[in-house]
């Protein structure tokens, strides 16, 4: 964080600041971040755009709420076997009716329980019924 809040001081606004990692996004936009690039987002931006909206409208608390609902989400997207979330991504955007395509080399689909554990974390995001 000592990072974000240097580079933020030291560039006085003169560019966009983008965070990588969702899990420290509400912090980020607290000390001056503009916005997130992460797996969680990729899948399911409204939970991102609904957490800085709530940000902006000065409901801080409520931000934070609503971080804490995702963070299980992206915990499952980026902490599975494989270490490697691109599939993840990818399917979870086909579950949710978007097909991006067939994977490329050196990815591999997403097993089939794996699929089901997906499904169940979107529905508890109440995107699937």
């Amino acid at each position: 964080m000592l990072a974000i809040k240097g580079i933020i001081r030291l560039t006085e606004g003169k560019i966009t600041i983008l965070l990588g990692v969702e899990t420290i996004f509400l912090a980020g936009i607290c000390l001056g971040a503009d916005g997130c690039m992460g797996a969680s987002p990729a899948v399911v931006p409204e939970e991102t755009v609904k957490m800085y909206n709530l940000f902006q409208e000065g409901k801080i608390e409520e931000a934070a709420k609503q971080q804490l609902h995702t963070l299980p989400f992206h915990k499952f997207l980026t902490h599975n076997d494989s270490r490697d979330d691109v599939p993840f991504l990818k399917e979870g955007v086909k579950i949710l009716g978007q097909d991006l395509g067939e994977l490329q080399l050196p990815f591999v689909k997403v097993p089939p329980d794996t699929k089901e554990e997906l499904r169940q974390e979107l529905r508890r995001l109440g995107k699937l019924k």
